[in-house]
């Protein structure tokens, strides 16, 4: 953030019709001002990028939802029983290289 954050350099006084005009904040200030005069209620909606997606839009996959690890950062849990078949075959495959062979 900078010390002009918030500010608007022309004081909002845009050229009519231009894009700079709407996302100013000196101007978005004056319209809130004025919805309030008028009794209206004001909703600020999220950016688009922060709106939830749902479906095949989202960057969530399904399964990761349906093995319940969508909130759970990291390298999936594994057994003791998966660790130990694991150094199993590492030694296994380490002995096959140490003697040159390509057998079971």
């Amino acid at each position: 953030m900078t010390v002009l954050h918030g500010t608007c350099l022309l004081n909002g006084r845009h050229p009519p019709g231009s894009a700079l005009g709407d996302e100013c904040p000196a101007l978005r200030r004056q319209r809130r001002q004025e919805l309030r005069k008028a009794g209206a209620v004001i909703r600020i909606a999220a950016p688009p990028e922060i709106v939830e997606r749902t479906g095949a839009e989202s960057g969530i996959s399904n399964t990761i939802i349906r093995d319940g690890r969508a909130n759970r950062p990291g390298r999936p849990r594994v057994s003791a029983e998966q660790k130990r078949e694991g150094a199993r075959e590492r030694a296994r495959a380490f002995r096959r290289r140490r003697r040159g062979g390509t057998g079971p």
